[in-house]
């Protein structure tokens, strides 16, 4: 486990160091050196023009990084690139070429004058592409396809699979637009319900992860495997920020005070529309009871007190003497006893509890969670972290580990990442101590 603590070591003192070098543009600012690798990304990329160069520090050593633009085929093309320190002959670069963006002929016309006489050295640099078309005003002349009738582009994302753009109609109202680009031509354009306010955060976001904010708060969508962008996340007017899973709703202000207990996790099914299309980002939940309360729980149980047998089968064997809030969902009933599937189908397990040791649907949200407290960070030079990690195919410091009960032989029954269930020896574990929860002035 030695290797294992260098490495995670090295990736934290990367995260510190990995810090931005450029200064601001000038003559005087270019060295010898960096203008030796402009010119090499160039004569690399014939006719490209680079539009921005900054350098950056991580483990790898001094990192060069630049934005480079083409005016090609009545489009406008962002082409980001990467260089390691001393190596001009590109064998150790990255490139990555963005969407297009269509121009109509004037626009287009304009784009390749500005490119033609863009000087690096004279102008302000220009990271991104939007910079670059508000900078020579060419934003009108930009991606009307994005657009309805009476519509003009007030933003421009050129991402590596498709082109992102916030379109402001006649009476104010804002929509994200969103079209796919196959590399070769676009879909049809995925349109946001129109908002009073509404903004897309181009520092945080990426192909795959989009932050947008308006005076409504703040949220953030991903783009799952069919394609389709759904709210992960968002703020609500009472100050919290919620996580939204597939088993419900994860309020992350608890999540940051211990990684023990799921006091932060309420089980279910949100129901508000979650794909991009369906949206009202100005009337998600103000706060978590009415978020809650847009809970289906109907399928979702939890252990209501300690020392609930889980058994192999109604009147069968003792595996476990659980915790309170023990979740799982309900796959059936016989007579006085429930079976629930605790963890996922593929990584957890299934177990029978009397009926009357559960609360059932929206009586989870009156359990007080009551699993022991531990040293977390223990685990990390254990051998049961790595067995996790490789499991569940997550980071240490991407999971929880909860202690939801007590084998008949003594171990401690392990829920980790609300999905994998195992068991753990309390050597593994060590000492424990009675459940805190945030809320408690003695964890405060």
């Amino acid at each position: 486990m030695a290797l294992k603590k260098h490495i995670t070591i090295t990736a934290a003192l990367a995260v510190v160091f990995c810090f931005c070098l450029a200064l601001p543009a000038g003559a005087d600012r270019l060295s010898a050196n960096d203008k030796a690798v402009i010119e090499a990304a160039e004569a690399m990329y014939p006719g490209w023009k680079t539009t921005w160069f900054s350098y950056f520090i991580d483990y790898r050593g001094l990192i060069y990084e630049m934005n480079l633009m083409r005016a090609e085929d009545g489009m406008l093309r962002l082409k980001s690139v990467i260089a390691p320190q001393g190596d001009l002959a590109g064998n150790g670069w990255e490139a990555d070429d963005h969407a297009p963006v269509p121009m109509t002929e004037q626009g287009f016309a304009e784009a390749e004058c500005a490119l033609e006489t863009f000087d690096i050295e004279c102008d302000p640099r220009l990271s991104t592409m939007e910079l670059f078309l508000e900078r020579f005003k060419l934003m009108p002349e930009c991606a009307g396809f994005l657009l309805n009738e009476g519509e003009t582009l007030d933003g421009l994302y050129p991402g590596c699979h498709g082109l992102t753009g916030v379109a402001v109609d006649a009476g104010g109202s804002r929509s994200l637009r969103f079209a796919d680009w196959d590399g070769s031509s676009y879909g049809p354009a995925v349109t946001s319900k129109p908002e009073p306010s509404l903004y897309y955060n181009d520092i945080h976001s990426n192909d795959e992860y989009m932050e947008l904010y308006g005076s409504w708060g703040e949220c953030a969508l991903k783009r799952g495997p069919d394609g389709v962008w759904r709210l992960v996340s968002f703020d609500s007017g009472d100050g919290g920020r919620y996580s939204i899973t597939g088993d419900g709703l994860v309020d992350v202000g608890v999540t940051e005070w211990g990684r023990c207990s799921n006091d932060a996790w309420h089980y279910g099914v949100l129901g508000i529309g979650l794909a991009l299309p369906e949206i009202s980002f100005s009337s998600l939940p103000f706060d978590l009871e009415e978020a809650v309360a847009l809970l289906d729980a109907s399928g979702w149980a939890c252990v209501k007190h300690d020392g609930a047998a889980l058994c192999d089968a109604p009147n069968g064997k003792t595996a476990a003497a659980c915790f309170a809030r023990l979740p799982g969902r309900v796959v059936t009933q016989e007579e006085d006893w429930t079976q629930l599937q605790i963890g996922s189908e593929e990584l957890g397990m299934t177990g029978w509890f009397r009926t009357d040791d559960l609360a059932f649907g929206a009586e989870t949200e009156q359990v007080v969670c009551a699993f022991p407290g531990y040293d977390y960070y223990r685990l990390e030079e254990t051998p049961l972290s790595a067995f996790i990690c490789e499991k569940t195919g997550t980071d240490f410091y991407s999971f929880d580990v909860w202690l939801v009960g007590r084998t008949a032989g003594g171990n401690w029954l392990l829920l980790a990442d609300d999905r994998l269930v195992c068991t753990a020896s309390t050597d593994d574990i060590g000492e424990t101590w009675p459940a805190q929860h945030m809320w408690e002035e003695n964890f405060q």
